[in-house]
């Protein structure tokens, strides 16, 4: 999953969105980033979470807050 525009696939038009879809065998949580230019010391990160073959009902996180900080992550 790096989308890379003109490498791995085409660019993404301005204000449209494309949504990448792909099998989870390991269910949990996890986090994205980017390695490109400002995108990564502008903070674009987040959490994901990966649910499990119940879907949201194997763990709920509904109601539950995630604290990611830049400090913490080595880009």
């Amino acid at each position: 999953m790096d989308g890379m525009h003109s490498v791995t696939q085409c660019p993404i038009s301005l204000g449209e969105s494309f949504t990448y879809q792909f099998r989870v065998t390991q269910y949990g949580t996890s986090w994205y980033y980017s390695h490109f230019s400002l995108q990564s010391t502008k903070g674009l990160f987040g959490p994901l979470i990966f649910y499990g073959p119940g879907g949201s009902q194997w763990i709920d996180f509904s109601g539950c807050h995630f604290a990611l900080y830049r400090e913490d992550l080595e880009l």
